[in-house]
């Protein structure tokens, strides 16, 4: 009885070490957007927001609703 509450308790142990929380996801999402953003990768920059994200410029108060014309 006392090894299978040791085995159990050990396993425990090990799968929520696995396990990443809240704090461990936002700070790679935030490595990643870092990275993207000081490289200059607007694409995969980009691909960080859901595809209808709205985002606001820097230099114009207006709302951009599509992308740049190339």
């Amino acid at each position: 009885m006392t090894l299978r509450c040791s085995l159990l308790l050990t396993a425990l142990a090990w799968s929520t070490s696995a396990i990443a929380g809240p704090q461990e996801d936002a700070l790679a999402a935030y490595d990643k957007f870092f990275t993207s953003f000081t490289t200059g990768n607007q694409a995969q920059l980009a691909a960080l927001f859901a595809p209808d994200a709205l985002f606001y410029g820097t230099g114009s108060a207006e709302v951009v609703t599509s992308a740049p014309k190339a």
